[in-house]
């Protein structure tokens, strides 16, 4: 089945690994899931309506991190039914949250932030946070990553930006 609206800004999908379960995000709107290779959608209630710009999950589908643009990272660890905020303090409705990647067990997460931010990377299921500096301040929308996390790809979507790439797990970047 087919979920589509002239009225939705559909901005980021993700899958777990038998592509059985998907999780899509509607940018100022709702998450939408599946749970049977998207032969139905159902609206996730708990997340809110937000502005949502990006989304990832582990392999078996049970952990889901979602992005929300000037609002904070959200994490549920029960398929979706209920939502926590990974970032506390103040400073996390500044940034303009973007894409995130995440390890299969959702263990290892890098997310971009867009508002001339930093990229930033969990090594403990987003417990703790480290801004990658050697990548620089930057509007950063998208990022990538390989499986052991040693590998990132991630767009600075400023005028002249491109794709930054970081072969040792974020420390140096080109």
């Amino acid at each position: 089945m087919r979920v589509s609206s002239s009225t939705r800004n559909w901005a980021a999908i993700a899958a777990n690994s038998d592509l059985s379960y998907y999780v899509a995000a509607v940018y100022e709107n709702f998450l939408f899931c599946s749970k049977d290779g998207g032969q139905s959608w159902l609206r996730l209630d708990a997340a809110g309506e937000k502005t949502w710009q990006g989304v990832a999950m582990s392999e078996d589908g049970t952990q889901i991190v979602a992005t929300a643009m000037y609002d904070n990272v959200y994490k549920s660890v029960d398929g979706g039914e209920t939502w926590h905020a990974m970032f506390d303090g103040s400073d996390a409705g500044d940034k303009y949250w973007g894409g995130i990647a995440v390890s299969g067990d959702l263990t290892r997460m890098i997310v971009a932030d867009g508002n001339d931010g930093y990229l930033s990377k969990s090594e403990d299921s987003g417990v703790t946070w480290t801004e990658l500096k050697g990548a620089g301040k930057k509007r950063w929308s998208d990022v990538t990553a390989n499986q052991d996390f040693t590998f990132f790809a991630a767009i600075n979507n400023q005028l002249g930006g491109g794709v930054h790439t970081s072969l040792d797990g974020g420390i140096t970047w080109t």
